[in-house]
């Protein structure tokens, strides 16, 4: 355990349940095609570990990525905004 007390043991279990869960929900919402089973770290593999190539043009900086990857960025950020806009999927509590 990462801490010497049981209360912040306690804290640290449930921000990594409540992570997964988040982690969950986002897969189901917003990833497609193969990676319905993917686990966190293929997720994060292959999400973040994206080769790019920060240019700096006209004072501003861009971040060159394959087109693959774009398409993968753009139909997640496509989606998040969808789910935003529909007033978000958890469901209200009352």
């Amino acid at each position: 355990m990462p801490c010497g007390t049981f209360e912040a043991n306690a804290v640290f279990f449930a921000i990594g349940a409540l992570t997964y869960n988040l982690y969950l929900g986002f897969r189901s919402d917003t990833l497609d095609g193969g990676w319905e089973r993917a686990q966190v770290q293929t997720v994060r593999w292959r999400l973040f570990q994206t080769a790019g190539k920060v240019v700096r043009h006209g004072r501003q900086l861009f971040l060159k990525i394959s087109a693959e990857a774009l398409e993968i960025f753009a139909r997640i950020r496509e989606r998040c905004a969808r789910i935003m806009k529909e007033g978000g999927a958890v469901p209200e509590t009352s």
